[in-house]
């Protein structure tokens, strides 16, 4: 078992009163928060860089626009997306690894990876450890 880096792209929503013809913003289908009304979902991921380059311009065009109704998801951590659309164990697909990299040292991409089913191998198995320490913060 050993680390990795992760590239995780930035993923973010915009519902949308009106059609949008930019490539890069995928229609979706999801459930909003609040169950606020979904009129047309578009999905749009990026990496990092990408993202903060160009959201000053999206939210000025977006956020400022009558026809979007909200923009969602801008402020999720990366950590927290790669928990979340990952797994606990993930292993790497060999076929996706270009053949003269390694596969130890590399930065994966999220479907690079291949999560391994808790049935196969516990996460914690419940020798692994003796005691159980839980740190709770909430901000004040």
């Amino acid at each position: 078992m050993f680390s990795v880096k992760l590239n995780v792209p930035r993923t973010i929503y915009i519902n949308s009163r009106i059609s949008n013809n930019d490539s890069e913003f995928k229609q979706v289908t999801k459930s909003l928060p609040r169950n606020r009304k979904v009129h047309q979902l578009f999905e749009w991921k990026t990496n990092e860089e990408h993202f903060l380059k160009k959201f000053h311009n999206l939210k000025y065009d977006h956020l400022m626009s009558k026809q979007v109704e909200g923009i969602y998801e801008t402020r999720v951590p990366l950590n927290f997306r790669a928990l979340v659309d990952g797994c606990a164990i993930v292993k790497p697909i060999k076929r996706m690894i270009p053949g003269k990299e390694q596969a130890l040292g590399r930065t994966y991409k999220p479907e690079e990876l291949q999560n391994i089913p808790k049935s196969d191998r516990p996460y914690l198995p419940s020798d692994a450890y003796e005691k159980i320490y839980l740190f709770h913060a909430c901000g004040g």
